[in-house]
């Protein structure tokens, strides 16, 4: 019977992955699909502890358990590799444990080369708490390590961070992980393989896992395993003997009477307020971008204050840490926990809050330097606390005139502990249209030897700067720069300012751009003399940046050109696709409506023109409210779409740069 307890165990004191015990692969019979596991060996603990999670759970998969592999990477390995899991018409999938080291692999971009060509189904576990950007950025830093161009944009295409990967970080990850494998892959095995393996576990803690499964589910049950410690819980722990304030503990303990008459239940002791607001603080909170939040933690010696004069009142060496997740979204929960401990009282007790926001793109978590402090009723009150410590393992020294771990019993005694963080939210925005007479589309048609104009519209629709601004574009073939067409339009430069080869591999830096910053460039391009009739090509703009909250990041837009031999009746169908759409109630003058194919105007009109105050909806959902004059948009306008919003200025109709 497979141990997870003592498995757990031996991973932690192993010092490589040579002394350790292998994870168990599933019985996997034959017919039966499975997925095939990819990962550096550098991060054997955290995948190997996985894997045994996995198993338990009922997870079919296979690694390179059975392969022999002497030394470094070659085309042999990857070749076994492929020949013996990814071409097994079985493999259904491939998981993929993302971190720095596989990203530096050779063998993994082999793999990923792979399942691209082959459209082989895939999914990430991101074994770190930094974007995969960033980790990519870490590689190419990397001393004797070069990724070329074309490879980080496959990885980026690959591991997509809204979709393809799960956090390693986030609270009971495996269940979760569990439960998008089954939906996504069908290679979980049925309940009665799992409790069979649950059952007889020979853990010391007293819970019969067989039953627990049948009441609980399968979730629940390896979530209980993970948090023994209650190092992966929000909540508080661990259980002990409550008391109430007529009825104090002997001997004391910390944070142990349910009815503290300035928090309550003491052991409820972190909590969270928006500092915008005047609301009180909660045991939870919706995170929401561009904030300042304050974080207190609470601290009582619970019991009789008398026996401070007998002397066993005293709580000594009393410590307190606090770990905070990096980011959340969505997709990905967090929190903050604290934990308190002595050395004569109960070891340690813990709480946390759960950290919730209704975004789906992540919201960084800061400490705000120099914030936290403490706050009692003796000579420490109002002393300022390292945050080193207090984020370290060994937590800080709480105390009362001194902050030397001595803490009396009784509330007299007692005190709290408070911090801040802000919130940042990275969110961009690209576009890139083409035209040859000056109607911008995503789409246009050109005649062999044209030349067109394309436009790159990036905007920072985020809470926070966005820096190391990085535009490149590749082109297909059959189309060519026109040399010193290149020019960049911001706050900086409106008039523009002509800038180097768009099409350089490294592209060209732009500088950091605020919250609603904007940024345009223009460029042209010339179509083949020699090209035939239908051929589609296409420019690809790509934007890389800095996000600000501790990664890097890539956001693209396509435009595509199709070789015709006549534009007459692409004329004809370009002047129909701006032609408003006939309505003989429609009103010329006053509030109303006008359809066009490219988007719906709502609003003021005059002579049947947009005139006055009015809300234009393009065919891509967004909004921009505002001033019309003739038809023309003029002026300061409010702009967004379901995940946010932005201001935009106007003159005659062209958008001037802030």
């Amino acid at each position: 019977m497979f141990d997870l307890k003592l498995f757990r165990k031996q991973l932690e004191e192993s010092r490589n992955i040579h002394e350790c015990e292998l994870p168990p692969l599933p019985e996997v019979e034959e017919g039966e699909t499975y997925l095939f596991i990819s990962y550096s060996r550098q991060d054997y603990k955290k995948v190997y502890l996985d894997m045994a999670e996995l198993y338990l759970m009922g997870v079919r998969y296979k690694y390179d358990r059975e392969l022999q592999r002497n030394g470094s990477w070659d085309q042999s390995w990857f070749d076994d590799v492929r020949f013996h899991y990814l071409e097994d018409p079985n493999c259904v999938g491939v998981i993929f444990y993302i971190s720095e080291n596989l990203l530096a692999s050779s063998s993994v971009l082999a793999e990923i080369r792979s399942i691209r060509e082959n459209h082989i189904k895939y999914i990430g576990v991101n074994l770190t708490n930094i974007s995969i950007m960033q980790n990519i950025g870490m590689v190419m830093n990397k001393k004797g390590t070069a990724l070329e161009m074309s490879d980080v944009t496959m990885m980026l295409d690959t591991f997509n961070d809204k979709i393809t990967y799960v956090m390693y970080s986030q609270k009971n990850h495996v269940g979760d992980f569990v439960e998008r494998l089954r939906k996504e892959f069908d290679v979980v095995e049925d309940t009665t393989k799992i409790k069979e393996k649950m059952s007889g576990l020979p853990y010391d803690d007293g819970i019969n896992y067989q039953e627990a499964f049948k009441i609980f589910g399968t979730s629940v049950v390896i979530k209980n395993l993970e948090n023994q410690t209650g190092e992966n819980d929000w909540g508080w722990g661990p259980e002990r003997e409550l008391f109430t304030t007529k009825n104090p503990p002997i001997p004391s303990r910390i944070n142990s009477i349910v009815d503290n008459p300035v928090w309550g239940d003491e052991r409820r002791f972190v909590s969270i307020k928006d500092m915008s607001t005047n609301e009180v603080f909660h045991n939870d909170a919706i995170i929401e971008p561009g904030k300042k939040y304050e974080i207190q933690i609470n601290y009582s010696i619970s019991g009789d204050p008398a026996m401070n004069q007998l002397g066993i009142g005293m709580a000594t060496n009393t410590r307190m840490y606090v770990r905070m997740s990096d980011r959340i979204s969505s997709d990905v929960s967090g929190g903050i926990q604290a934990v308190i401990s002595s050395d004569n009282l109960v070891k340690k007790v813990w709480d946390g809050i759960q950290l919730k926001t209704m975004s789906r793109n992540p919201i960084k978590l800061t400490y705000v330097t120099a914030s936290a402090k403490i706050y009692n009723f003796g000579e420490a009150n109002g002393q300022l606390l390292s945050d080193i410590a207090l984020f370290g393992t060994n937590g800080i020294l709480l105390g009362f005139n001194k902050l030397i771990g001595n803490v009396p019993t009784g509330m007299k005694y007692s005190g709290c502990v408070t911090y801040h963080i802000y919130t940042q939210q990275p969110r961009t925005w690209i576009e890139q249209k083409v035209t040859h007479n000056g109607l911008y589309k995503i789409e246009e048609t050109a005649l062999p030897g044209d030349t067109l104009t394309l436009r790159i519209c990036f905007i920072n629709r985020g809470s926070s700067d966005v820096g190391q601004v990085v535009f490149i574009v590749k082109l297909s073939e059959g189309l060519s720069l026109v040399p010193n067409t290149t020019y960049l339009y911001n706050i900086c430069n409106p008039d523009g300012v002509l800038m180097p080869n768009v099409l350089d591999k490294n592209g060209f830096k732009v500088g950091t751009y605020g919250p609603g910053a904007t940024a345009e460039i223009l460029y042209q391009v010339r179509v083949d003399n020699n090209l035939k009739v239908g051929v589609e090509l296409c420019s690809k703009a790509f934007v890389y940046y800095c996000d600000g909250v501790g990664g890097m990041d890539s956001i693209h837009s396509t435009s595509v050109i199709k070789v015709v031999s006549d534009r007459t009746k692409e004329v004809l169908q370009k002047t129909a696709k701006v032609q408003v759409t006939e309505d003989k109630k429609q009103p010329k003058d006053g509030i109303g409506t006008i359809s066009y194919k490219e988007g719906i105007y709502t609003g003021e009109l005059r002579d049947g023109k947009p005139h006055g105050h009015g809300k234009w909806t393009d065919d891509k959902g967004f909004v921009r409210e505002g001033n019309f004059v003739d038809g023309k948009m003029e002026g300061h306008f409010v702009c967004f779409d379901e995940v946010g919003s932005w201001n935009e200025k106007y003159i005659n109709d062209k958008r001037i740069f802030k």
